[in-house]
């Protein structure tokens, strides 16, 4: 397919009409920041959260270059509304209106939809996103981000969508954003024209919503006693710091190796796909999770307990 050279900005012009967004909200734009090390020596993967601006596009825009290489650009598929403080961030509590409906690895572990998107990137070597332009969907309450949530999971279902894609905060590929392989996203159908309500989209798309098949959202954690790493008292992350492949820190999750990699279909992923949440470490209870889309839909915390045990970890605390 031929590169249509449309730029982010344009993307970002079209996909966030101006005179549609509230003056309380915004488009949000990520990137990969410099990994720091902490004070444990581990590398911290973190990316770096800025609202739209003319002038940051025309970052994203420039040509990639060995400098700027693995600049991997990405966009909040929902407008946000910046904090107090003036910072935009993608989590569920910031955002308010839903204007992107995308469907993942369209051509390798998804199968083509029949409904032609109103644009198509391709990400990797014939690999694709699809992304459906909607008209602006509330997803500010509970109840908005439960049934756009639903809609992911229908075209999961449905075989149209990677399982991994969930939530109204998800973050999805800007054109020029880098893959891992060095490919550089770009646009290979561009149809801003095309628009839809979401729930008339589900319908032409043939799938199913099922009301409350969507995130089931916790209930805030309960705080853990320590903030630093060194004052954990947690017999399996000692036992892991020993016999187990530790990739990178943060201030939740721990980067370790995902004990079903072989599992994966694209391998090991980023240092931070897979990560451990140690005891009384930022929350209260040990935590497990891996982004990769099998495990994320299969696994959960008590089945990494259970094949740590197995692998030969011991702990009483």
């Amino acid at each position: 397919m031929l590169d249509l050279k449309i730029a982010a900005s344009q993307y970002v012009e079209a996909a966030f009409p101006a005179d549609l967004l509230s003056v309380c909200e915004t488009p949000l734009i990520s990137y990969p920041a410099e990994p720091f090390t902490d004070e444990n020596g581990l590398p911290v993967y973190w990316h770096k959260h800025q609202a739209s601006t003319p002038r940051l596009l025309r970052k994203v825009d420039r040509e990639v270059t060995d400098s700027s290489k693995g600049e991997g650009w990405l966009f909040c598929v929902s407008a946000v509304q910046p904090t107090a403080e003036g910072k935009v961030k993608a989590r569920l509590q910031d955002v308010r209106t839903a204007f992107v409906f995308p469907l993942d690895d369209i051509g390798t572990k998804s199968k083509q939809p029949a409904v032609r998107p109103s644009v198509i990137l391709e990400t990797s070597k014939d690999n694709y996103q699809w992304h459906y332009f909607i008209q602006p969907f509330d997803v500010s309450t509970a109840k908005g981000q439960a049934y756009y949530d639903a809609c992911l999971v229908a075209t999961a279902k449905a075989g149209i969508n990677d399982p991994g894609v969930r939530a109204a905060s998800r973050l999805v590929k800007l054109p020029n954003a880098v893959h891992k392989s060095g490919f550089i996203t770009r646009v290979v159908e561009w149809s801003p024209g095309r628009s839809w309500d979401l729930p008339e989209l589900m319908a032409e798309l043939g799938v199913e919503v099922i009301e409350g098949a969507g995130r089931k959202f916790k209930g805030a954690a309960a705080p853990g006693a320590h903030s630093d790493l060194a004052d954990v008292e947690d017999g399996l992350w000692d036992w892991m710091q020993e016999n187990w492949e530790i990739r990178s820190g943060g201030s939740h999750w721990i980067g370790v190796k995902c004990p079903w990699e072989s599992e994966h279909s694209t391998g090991a992923g980023s240092p931070t796909s897979t990560g451990y949440s140690p005891k009384d470490y930022d929350s209260a209870n040990r935590e497990f999770s891996c982004l990769h889309a099998g495990c994320k839909e299969k696994r959960d915390t008590a089945q990494f307990l259970e094949i740590m045990r197995r692998k030969g970890a011991a702990w009483r605390t």
